[in-house]
This record gives C-alpha cells, structure tokens and sequence, in this order.
C-alpha cells in the first residue's frame, strides 16, 4: 500500500489497480471515511476536489474544537514546507532543502511547545 501527498483528513490511495483519494475525519471516536476513485470521478485533479469538498462538508457539520496545533504540509512561494503549529506560534521547515528531517524538527518542536503548555497550566516551573 503507498501514501502519498498527504492533505489533511485526505490521503492519495494507490494499491494495485484501485487509486484515488481516501478521506478520513475521526471525531468523538467515530470514523467517517470515504474514497474518491479517479476512474469514477475523471483523473486525479476531480477525484482530490470531490474528496475536498466531502471534508470540507464533514469538517464543517462537526461541531468546532480547540484547536491543539499540528503539521501541515503547504506550497509557499514555490517551496514545499512543513508547517507545525501550536496556539499563536508557527515554525516551519523545507521539506525541498531538508525533506525528511523538516518533518522530523516540526514534530520536535511541536512536542516541546505541548509540553511546555502542559507544565504551564499545571503551574511546573520549566
């Protein structure tokens, strides 16, 4: 099985001769999942837009939650970055310079910001 181009709650499926995209929304331990074959929606691009607005659907019927922070991977000036964020800070890394390891440090640095909260709102002195 290969997972590719990640999008969050959508991965790109491709296993033998079945490819498409695979959206998964988890919430309140329920699992709403659903994929959009490329055969069945015309290619690639129409397949990854019916499974954009089948989240974006489900994203929006769920009721709103904190938002805890997390990775992303964008396109930004040209460059793909792996973006984590947590509350009001934002780091970030190119995946083009550094492709693994980028998201190796955003996984770092998002563990450490969690932390760091959690010891604040415990009131343990760092």
């Amino acid at each position: 099985m290969k997972h590719v181009n990640q999008i969050r709650n959508i991965t790109r499926y491709e296993y033998n001769r079945t490819n498409g995209w695979w959206v998964r929304v988890i919430h309140d331990g329920k699992v709403k999942s659903k994929l959009f074959s490329d055969n069945q929606h015309g290619g690639k691009v129409r397949a990854l837009l019916a499974a954009i607005d089948y989240r974006d659907g489900l994203l929006r019927d769920l009721p709103k939650a904190r938002n805890r922070g997390g990775l992303s991977v964008e396109k930004v000036d040209g460059e793909w970055l792996c973006i984590a964020r947590f509350r009001s800070k934002t780091m970030n890394s190119s995946l083009d310079k550094h492709g693994q390891k980028a998201i190796d440090r955003c996984e770092a640095w998002l563990d450490r910001q969690r932390t760091e909260y959690a010891l604040l709102v415990m009131g343990v002195a760092t």
